[in-house]
């Protein structure tokens, strides 16, 4: 596996979704505590999806992607999460057994942290507003 394709400097591309913060040091402040943290998704993780995404398109496996796009930050908690993570098992499971083939699970957790829009304000009936970009 070739992990040079993560080498790309990610923070020397412009950023096209980013909001007016109304406190940037507060914003530089939270990003560098942010960067700190351990990565959600490691590197080998982002190559055995594509390769098991290759098997997908060959057809000798399946997919299930399930979650929510914008659920509330009051219905956020690990709960909710676990109630998520054992539906799609249990589909993944069902459909393993019936089908043969293997099943691959990708999750939509946490939507509402980050809603990108190609505009900053959408118009409908005559009326403007802010883009929406989740809770918060």
């Amino acid at each position: 596996m070739n992990k040079n394709i993560f080498k790309k400097k990610w923070d020397s591309l412009s950023i096209e979704q980013q909001p007016q913060w109304s406190n940037i040091d507060e914003y530089n402040s939270i990003i560098e505590n942010l960067s700190s943290y351990p990565k959600i998704v490691n590197e080998d993780e982002i190559l055995l999806l594509k390769d098991e995404l290759k098997l997908i398109n060959k057809k000798k496996s399946f997919v299930i992607q399930g979650g929510d796009c914008a659920e509330t930050f009051t219905n956020f908690n690990s709960t909710s999460i676990k109630n998520k993570l054992e539906i799609l098992l249990q589909m993944s499971a069902i459909i393993q057994y019936t089908s043969k083939i293997p099943v691959n699970l990708i999750g939509r957790i946490a939507g509402q942290y980050f809603k990108p829009r190609s505009k900053k304000t959408e118009t409908r009936n005559g009326i403007t507003l802010p883009s929406y970009r989740g809770d918060g």
